[in-house]
């Protein structure tokens, strides 16, 4: 369930389990054990874990099925209580889970509880290294994390009871870790954290993420680095030089908004307003013009109105995002924001969330027709129907093109010729694995 990180965290400890002898099979195929590695962003995401506890249950009566992660890390009373659980696992003994399994009985008394490790985040101050997993995208891109936990405390966000303080990893186990993806056969790393910005400030010595940016370039056999997402106010002149200046490094950057309105950003506790975020953006395109810049809003907040809200659709349509993520509010008990008054009602949400989604599918179309008539790199990932195959360009826009099982990972140049449905379409053109210069003459392969 959930982010990135959670993704890597899961892929781990499936290589951990691998390790032990188990076979890791499809989450709809019988299984001895069930591990559900949970989300408590949103309720949704705590009620999509709890039902895949039940269905596990259901899958196989007899099978130990794990609870595991940040809903049982926040709440592990609630965890206990999901009927058909038998371990719950917080965010800091996944490593040991393996062992903690072997403790629970293969067999369990109905009425008894389940077993609960559940340790105090809040205190921890080692990065948990768990050994690399195999990525959700299979041999192209994979995830890295090398930072977890956060302790800005947004009014908000339940996040900073669930991961805990900032914690790094240090910079040789991250590289070590790049090298054998890159022997794997992965073409593309992203960086990925709870708190991605704040890497390194407090490893001994120190590092921030341009450093750790130049480290990862230098590994030979990785083509493109990503980051999963950057604090507006964590960006300075070290990281811009890094985007600016690392070829390897892709022209694409999250950078989360929340909300356009500067009242609500002060009530969400964000540390920036709409000037500096705004001043950032321009900072960024400064120095790569055509970077695609993405971002996340939240609709609905405890006191925002009608007027708030339009203030923040303006700022949010003048920042020309190539992408937005978009989610209504979700109250999280322990949260200051929890007990705020003045939520809109849900007619209101729904219909601001459509306002936003339209000014967001502009931005998009308007920065991918931007690349039409030009000749971009494609990291294919997979089959996009018969004959066709489909990957992306280093600026994240997703491309099909006419081709036939070529190498996964394999870097393709692409004139794109069409956008549709969000989606560019092009043709494979005979070159390098470079961009090309729109003049430039290029003999079509297909």
């Amino acid at each position: 369930m959930g982010c990135k990180v959670n993704q890597y965290d899961t892929a781990s400890v499936a290589s951990l389990f691998k390790e032990r002898g188990y076979a890791v099979v499809d989450f709809d195929a019988p299984a001895e054990v069930y591990v559900i590695n949970t989300c408590c962003v949103t309720h949704l995401a705590d009620r999509k874990s709890r039902q895949a506890v039940r269905r596990a249950r259901r899958q196989n009566p007899g099978a130990r099925v794990v609870m595991m992660g940040c809903s049982p890390q926040v709440d592990p009373v609630a965890a206990a209580a999901v009927s058909g659980v038998d371990l719950v696992v917080g965010t800091a003994d996944r490593g040991r889970l393996a062992d903690l399994l072997e403790q629970v009985p293969a067999v369990r008394e109905p009425d008894l509880p389940p077993m609960v490790s559940v340790g105090k985040i809040l205190a921890a101050r080692d990065f948990e290294d768990l050994p690399a997993g195999e990525s959700p995208s299979g041999r192209t891109r994979a995830y890295v994390k090398v930072q977890d936990g956060c302790s800005r405390f947004c009014s908000y966000c339940v996040i900073p009871r669930a991961r805990g303080i900032e914690r790094s990893r240090t910079p040789r186990s991250v590289i070590e870790e790049v090298r054998v993806l890159a022997r794997t056969g992965y073409r593309e790393i992203v960086l990925t954290g709870v708190l991605l910005s704040a890497y390194g400030k407090e490893l001994a010595p120190p590092l921030d993420l341009a450093g750790l940016l130049e480290l990862v370039h230098e590994v030979e056999g990785i083509e493109r680095i990503r980051l999963s997402s950057v604090q507006p106010g964590d960006v300075d002149d070290r990281l811009l030089a890094a985007l600016a200046e690392l070829p390897k490094v892709c022209p694409h950057l999250h950078l989360p908004l929340q909300s356009g309105a500067d009242e609500i950003l002060r009530a969400m506790r964000r540390p920036y307003d709409t000037r500096v975020y705004r001043a950032v953006l321009d900072m960024i395109r400064d120095r790569r013009p055509e970077i695609a810049v993405t971002a996340d809003v939240i609709v609905g907040f405890p006191g925002e109105t009608e007027t708030l809200f339009q203030e923040g659709a303006r700022f949010i349509e003048a920042a020309s995002f190539s992408g937005m993520h978009i989610f209504p509010f979700s109250p999280r008990r322990g949260t200051p924001a929890f007990s705020l008054p003045g939520r809109p009602g849900g007619a209101d949400v729904q219909r601001r969330i459509r306002e936003l989604e339209r000014i967001a599918a502009a931005g998009r179309s308007v920065y991918a027709e931007r690349f039409l008539g030009r000749v971009q790199p494609v990291l294919v990932e997979e089959p996009a129907g018969e004959g066709l195959l489909q990957g992306y360009t280093p600026h994240y826009l997703k491309v099909v093109f006419p081709g036939a099982d070529p190498v996964r990972g394999a870097t393709v140049p692409v004139f794109l010729e069409e956008l549709r449905d969000e989606c560019l379409l092009g043709r494979p053109v005979a070159g390098n694995d470079h961009p090309a210069d729109p003049g430039e003459e290029l003999q079509p392969i297909i």
